[in-house]
């Protein structure tokens, strides 16, 4: 299940390289956005879909449709909620 949102982009996150041992390594970047009314969000884009951000030029400041995941996933006895952007445009 996805959500589309609209958002305004506050800030691109650094590339960040998660090393993995049992599987490829994987890249990402946290960025931060803001609904009209006013809540935020830390979305990741990772992998294949980085090149999304660079195809559709989007940069801090631009208003954007987010098609959003909500994945979770477990990690021993830890449990985490993952927040992933499944696709991205500007409007």
């Amino acid at each position: 299940m996805s959500l589309l949102i609209k958002a305004q982009v506050k800030e691109i996150g650094d590339l960040v390289q998660v090393r993995r041992t049992s599987k490829q390594d994987m890249y990402k970047i946290v960025l931060t956005l803001e609904t009209s009314d006013g809540q935020v969000l830390f979305p990741e884009i990772r992998n294949n879909n980085l090149k999304i951000l660079e195809r559709e030029g989007i940069n801090e400041g631009d208003i954007v449709e987010a098609t959003i995941l909500f994945q979770g996933s477990v990690k021993g006895e830890n449990k985490y909620n993952n927040i992933l952007i499944n696709t991205i445009k500007k409007v």
